[in-house]
């Protein structure tokens, strides 16, 4: 299991576990996302303002199936940003840090 940042839902019908890694990153990360039905998903990444950073995905996804979405981008600014992952049932939140020295975002 490559990290430990799973969040699962509560949400009897349909439940979603996903985790981001590295966490920290140094803006190269990845997300993975498991539903237990088939369902319409969207991954969105906010920064600590609220402002959408990237839509990282938007689509259809198979029942148990993992998905991964890799991301890079030195360009982000230190600080906390927000992994959101919905779909019609349920909206999750995961806390990711990004640290960019001189050293490992250029």
């Amino acid at each position: 299991n490559p990290g430990n940042n799973a969040v699962n839902s509560q949400n009897s019908a349909n439940q979603v576990s996903s985790e981001v890694y590295p966490n920290p990153s140094n803006g190269r990360f990845t997300v993975e996302f498991v539903s237990t039905q088939s369902t319409s998903i969207e991954v969105l990444l906010f920064d600590v303002t609220g402002n959408l950073v990237k839509q990282l995905y938007k689509g259809d996804i198979s029942e148990n199936e993992i998905y991964t979405v890799d991301y890079a981008n030195t360009n982000l600014s230190t600080g906390m940003y927000q992994c959101v992952i919905k779909t019609n049932e349920l909206k999750k939140y995961i806390s990711c840090y990004v640290s960019c020295t001189w050293m490992i975002c250029t």
